[in-house]
């Protein structure tokens, strides 16, 4: 604005303000778009990997399992009774793991945690 002469009226001044405010809102505004799709892309982008990697890691767990019943098999137990127990080992780890899971998210969550602390803060 130094660059307009005194005697430039209040009011061209103030439409130059207005005009430059809204070029740059719509700058603004087009830079977010084209972040927000940057961003986008790289997030689903993100997901089909995740996607990938828990069927690949799932197929691989059922072929574990799988060798494993194989490997009873071979040690001389009865098929039905080999697939019989490694489904159950599969199950017991499962739901022990659900429960260890179960355990460290109900004892690491804040609000709980930080409601006592602050009311042990109150008392002192």
């Amino acid at each position: 604005m130094l660059d307009t002469p005194p005697s430039t009226p209040t009011r061209k001044l103030f439409a130059d303000f207005v005009e430059e405010l809204s070029e740059l809102a719509s700058l603004e505004t087009r830079l977010f778009r084209a972040e927000l799709k940057e961003t986008s892309s790289k997030l689903v982008t993100a997901t089909g990997l995740l996607v990938a990697a828990i069927i690949l890691a799932f197929g691989g767990f059922l072929t574990l399992l799988a060798a494993a019943a194989l490997l009873l098999v071979r040690l001389r137990v009865p098929p039905d009774l080999a697939c019989f127990i490694v489904a159950v080992l599969a199950f017991v780890l499962g739901g022990a793991l659900l429960l260890t899971a179960r355990h460290t998210v109900s004892g690491k969550m804040g609000v709980p945690r930080s409601l006592r602390q602050l009311s042990m803060l109150r008392l002192k």
